[in-house]
Parts: structure tokens; sequence; C-alpha cells
């Protein structure tokens, strides 16, 4: 955690290093770079500052509310907002952003989000149109890079889509900011974007958290019963299937298994605030599913494990591979569930 913490330190302070060192040499109106023309007096100032782009985003630090970290904002406030660096710089990070592969471009989608988030137009109209300027360069530079085995055309179409949406429509002053829209969003979520599993993978980071002590002190009693809750307390309130409900309580009596026994592992109530408070509205019901599948699979491999453990033992084994077999059914059946969903929208 701390090699961790100072890798990031480390790629924040050269790339404010390498982006200074090249203002100190470029005229406000000086082209650094356009679709026919790299400025060869430049260059390989600005090829330092792409491999410290590059840096920062293997070492990107994302905070609780799946926003950058304070000090990445800052820095970034400095490169685009701050008026000490011209629209050539811009340019020039928009450039680079184009170029990034998938994952760090959703990382950086990140940022985006930040700003569309916490800038009301009515009160930030300047820097809006600032960054709108800037998303504008990347969509243009993004549609002529050529898909490889990092970069897919369909998450780029998925990046456009998102934030044309975002900043390229026509603002008025009567306009509300997109974090007041969003409040009154309806429509249900039910496809997974790359932007979106990443928001749920940060979520499910969190919920493993919750029952560390029961992994560290090898308590598979406290693993078990804190992830059966989970579905259980799904099924009951948020997916009323019987049929779940059924395979998911043959599955605990494989286990011998109490609900009395088990309740003082229940911390579902903290996984439930865990999505509600990393979610919007309409994301919701798709998190709270794709959490269940992520729950099956651990118990699948905890009875994967049993299963392993117990080889001697020809009715404990049998016991085991039943439970697997029943929650692979649990997590069958919800995908089901999901996919009717998305039908009937």
């Amino acid at each position: 955690m701390i090699f961790k913490r100072l890798s990031a330190s480390a790629a924040r302070f050269n790339l404010r290093q390498s982006m200074q060192k090249l203002r100190e040499i470029t005229n406000n109106d000086e082209i650094l770079i356009n679709d026919t023309y790299l400025n060869s007096d430049k260059e390989k100032f600005m090829r330092q500052i792409i491999i410290d782009f590059r840096s920062l985003m293997d070492n990107w630090e994302i905070d609780e509310n799946n926003y950058p970290s304070k000090k990445i904002i800052r820095d970034f406030n400095e490169y685009l907002l701050s008026g000490n660096y011209g629209s050539n710089f811009s340019y020039f990070i928009a450039y680079i952003v184009s170029k990034l592969p998938d994952k760090d471009l959703i990382n950086f989608n990140m940022l985006l989000n930040f700003y569309s988030s916490n800038l009301k137009f009515n009160d930030y109209a300047k820097e809006w149109t600032t960054l709108s300027n800037f998303v504008k360069d990347i969509i243009h530079n993004i549609k002529k890079v050529k898909e490889d085995e990092f970069i897919s055309k369909k998450y780029r179409n998925t990046f456009i889509n998102i934030n044309s949406d975002t900043w390229l429509k026509e603002k008025s002053r009567n306009d509300k900011s997109p974090k007041e829209e969003n409040s009154y969003a309806s429509t249900e979520i039910f496809e997974l974007t790359p932007e979106l599993n990443t928001k749920i993978e940060n979520i499910w980071d969190k919920v493993r958290d919750i029952p560390i002590d029961y992994l560290e002190n090898q308590n598979m009693e406290g693993l078990m019963g804190f992830y059966n809750w989970y579905l259980m307390d799904f099924l009951t309130y948020h997916y009323p299937s019987k049929e779940l409900q059924l395979i998911l309580v043959k599955s605990l009596q494989l286990y011998k298994i109490e609900p009395s026994q088990y309740f003082k592992y229940n911390n579902t109530e903290k996984i439930f605030k865990l999505i509600k408070e990393h979610s919007e509205e309409n994301e919701k019901k798709l998190i709270s599913f794709e959490i269940f599948n992520k729950v099956c699979d651990i118990l699948i491999s905890l009875s994967n494990m049993y299963f392993k453990l117990s080889e001697n033992k020809k009715d404990d084994w049998m016991l085991y591979k039943d439970a697997e077999i029943n929650y692979k059914k649990l997590k069958e059946l919800n995908k089901m569930r999901q996919e009717q969903l998305m039908n009937d929208r």
C-alpha cells in the first residue's frame, strides 16, 4: 500500500515537471500537434509527457465516490482550467487521452464524470466551455484511432456517445447541472458498459473487505454465513422468487446451517448501503444483480474448496458437490431474470 502511494505520487510529480518544462519553452500560440503536424522542436519533451501520462494512468487513484483522487483533480485543474496552460496544451492532452487503452480511458472518464457532476453550468460557464472544447478535441482524435487488442471500437463509441450527450449539447443559463438532471432519471439501466463494470468492481472490492476478519482468521463459518445472508436478504426483499429461495434453503441445509445460528454473521445492510452510496438510482437494480452473481461465485469457490478437503469423507463430499451445483443454479437463474428484465423494458 505504501509503495503504491509512493508510485502514484512520483507519477503525478513527474508529469507536472514535464508539463512545466514544455510550457517554459513554448509560446502561447505555438502549435504542438494537429492532424498532420508534430512540432519537431518540442518532440522529445512531448514524448516524455506521453510516458509520464501513461505512468499516471498506471497509478490512477480513485476515491470512495469513484472519482479520481483530489491530487489528480488538483493537477488537471492546473492543466485545463487555471489559464496557465494554453489551448495548445489542452489539445495535446486530448490527443494523449484518445490513444489510451480501454482500461485507462475508463479511468480517465472518471475525471470527466467528476467535472460534469460538480461544475454547474450556471456557476461555471467559463470552465464548462473549456472542458467542452477539451472533450470535443478528445472525440476528434479518438475517431482516428485504430482498434487493437487493447483498444475497442465498442468502448470508443460508448465514450463518444456518453460524453457528447453530456458536454456537446447546447446549454443555457437555465439548464440544470448534469447531477441535477441525473437525479430525475427514471429509466432503469440493464446494460453493462465498461464504466459500469468498473463501478461494480469497486463496489465489490468494498463488499469483500467487510468479512476480511473471517478470512484472516480462517473462519469459514463466518464467510459462509456472511455471503449466504446476502443471498437470503436479496431474494426476500429485492427479488421475491420462491424458486430461488427454495434452492438457497436446500443449499443451507446441505451445510447443516440453521439461520438463527448464523444471524450473527448478517451484514447485509452494509452491502445494500454500499450499493446505494456508490450508484445512481437507475443503476441500483443492475448492480445488485451483479453483486448477487459475484456472491454466488464466492460460494461456488468455497463449496469447491470444502469438496476437495472432504475427499476421504464420501457423505460430506456429496453434500458439498450438491451445494456447489445449487449455487451455480442460483447464478444461472439470476442471470435469466436479468435478461428477462432487459427484454421487458
